[in-house]
């Protein structure tokens, strides 16, 4: 993580820290993970972005479960941030098996949207395409 420091990559660096994060999470330490996710809201609070990490989404992912692991209310804003991520970039896409290709083949994505849809019910139509049936 110095390394991306040094090479002026945050959003590299925070996808570390999300792989941290899961890696506590598998261990069940919360705890840990928490502590990786505030490190990670801090930044992203103070303005920074995820610009330059390859899987942006997975960073939220990671916090959002731990979050929602603490019963923290912030949960639902890092999901809504996520959500609005993926449904910009499902947009790009033109045919609707692209679209629910692009979420189903990837676990964070399809897990964001699963939640998504679990936080949100009933969904509105306009929403992610890939699961409609509820």
């Amino acid at each position: 993580m110095l390394i991306r420091d040094e090479l002026e990559q945050p959003g590299m660096k925070l996808e570390a820290l999300a792989g941290l994060i899961q890696v506590f999470l598998e261990k069940d330490d919360v705890d840990s993970a928490l502590n990786e996710t505030e490190k990670i809201l801090a930044y992203l609070d103070a303005g920074g972005t995820l610009e330059g990490a390859e899987a942006p989404l997975r960073v939220y992912y990671a916090c959002y479960t731990t979050l929602e692991k603490k019963g923290d209310p912030r949960s639902q804003t890092v999901l809504h941030s996520a959500v609005q991520m993926l449904e910009s970039q499902v947009s790009k896409l033109r045919s609707e098996d692209s679209r629910r290709q692009y979420v189903e083949n990837v676990p964070w994505r399809h897990a964001i949207q699963q939640a998504w849809h679990e936080a949100s019910n009933p969904v509105k139509d306009n929403d992610l395409p890939a699961d409609r049936h509820h």
